[in-house]
């Protein structure tokens, strides 16, 4: 996923469109992935005992993460440089 958010970074003014859509295919194949793979990392690092509330609260993070970045961090970064 790193990959993918440094081709977004390095996106230039001149020709965006292939660095775009390179970076954006990437990111979406690893949080795809990730999204799959998820519960047997949850269930192998936590245990099956409470597997439910755990696959819960870590479904969660894509949501908190998602509002945070898109709110509260591009909001400021927009504000520094409009």
């Amino acid at each position: 996923m790193a990959v993918g958010q440094v081709l977004l970074w390095g996106v230039g003014d001149a020709a965006p469109l292939p660095g775009l859509v390179a970076g954006v295919f990437v990111v979406g194949w690893m949080f795809g992935s990730l999204f799959w793979a998820i519960p047997t990392l949850t269930m192998e690092l936590f245990g099956a005992r409470h597997f439910g509330v755990n696959r819960g609260l870590v479904g969660l993070s894509p949501a908190i993460g998602g509002y945070v970045m898109s709110t509260l961090l591009a909001g400021r970064v927009y504000a520094a440089h409009a």
